[in-house]
């Protein structure tokens, strides 16, 4: 019966799509599943997969969180980066308190590591979509309207003063009714890239 179980265990454990690692209270780490094209490298320099994690870092998030979830019971979450050429990979690591039968807040904790990239695009996606002309890519009225809010909080607490500046373009209207509207679309383009040369990033 007990034989049967592992085989069991082991099934599900391989089939889990995330990479696994366990922490005994004694302190030995053992990894359980390695997730499938995971891009995900164990060295702090670039790897086979043209990776580079800082594992120290990791390392010192990991010990933290553990020692939370010993001293709390509570499930603990944090997110890393993987920086692969010129693009990155993200991660998110769950630490869960398995067993602390001895109550010594040395307990065993299994960390579940999974890929999120795809989610974090898919909000960097939504967020661009929301706040980002689509047209110029310039920051659209929401956006501006909730820096403008910031920076006025921000001169009311320093008892500063501010300034906005409003642009318009002349008789646009003419260009699009006799150019068409694709020439006019085209000519927010060039003047969003050109506003963007005369202003820091910062701005």
């Amino acid at each position: 019966y007990l034989q049967a179980m592992e085989t069991k265990n082991k099934t599900l454990i391989q089939a889990f799509p995330d990479r696994l690692f366990r922490l005994e209270g004694n302190g030995t780490f053992k990894e359980l599943q390695t997730a499938k094209k995971s891009g995900f490298g164990d060295r702090h320099h670039d790897g086979p997969d043209d990776s580079y994690i800082d594992a120290d870092l990791v390392a010192q998030q990991a010990e933290k969180y553990i020692r939370r979830v010993r001293e709390t019971g509570v499930e603990q979450c944090f997110e890393f980066a993987s920086k692969q050429g010129s693009g990155s990979r993200y991660y998110e690591q769950r630490i869960i308190l398995i067993s602390d039968a001895e109550g010594d807040g040395e307990g065993e904790v299994l960390a579940i590591v999974r890929d999120i990239s795809e989610r974090r695009s898919h909000e960097q996606e939504v967020h661009k979509l929301a706040y980002y002309d689509c047209l110029t890519g310039l920051p659209n009225r929401q956006l501006f309207y909730d820096q403008l809010q910031q920076e006025k909080r921000k001169c009311h607490r320093n008892q500063e003063a501010m300034a906005v500046l409003f642009i318009d373009l002349d008789r646009f209207k003419v260009i699009n009714d006799t150019l068409g509207h694709s020439f006019g679309d085209g000519l927010l383009a060039r003047v969003a890239e050109l506003i963007e040369g005369c202003v820091r990033q910062s701005d």
